[in-house]
């Protein structure tokens, strides 16, 4: 029988960086997942990580978001190291459709929020 330190359920890029980080501590992980890892919730965000708040509501997470986002490029260049693969990080930024003149409204309530907010 096989006996684990941790288990982690999902293998997104959450799930996947706790177990890694669980492994270079040298604790004996399972890293599990109900579908393909990294086909799920990561997939459909495309690993996406931004400090912006999608409403008011989420003015309290920025810092969190901030944070977050500055220590993400050592993150990738470790991977990148310890592996020799490039995991197509890039900070392109999003593209938002539009498909009424709310819609336009909504988004520059939105855009003046994340200005305010000190974010481009």
């Amino acid at each position: 029988m096989n006996s684990y330190d941790a288990i982690v359920v999902g293998g997104g890029i959450i799930g996947s960086a706790v177990a890694f980080r669980l492994a270079q501590e040298k604790l004996r992980v399972v890293l599990i997942d109900e579908q393909t890892p990294g086909r799920e919730a990561s997939w459909a965000a495309a690993g996406m990580l931004s400090p912006a708040p999608e409403n008011p509501n989420s003015i309290p997470l920025v810092p969190l978001g901030r944070a977050s986002l500055a220590l993400y490029p050592d993150f990738i260049a470790e991977l990148h190291e310890i592996t020799g693969r490039h995991v197509g990080f890039r900070r392109d930024g999003t593209i938002e459709v539009l498909f009424s003149s709310g819609d336009e409204r909504e988004l520059s309530t939105l855009v003046a929020l994340h200005h305010g907010l000190g974010l481009a």
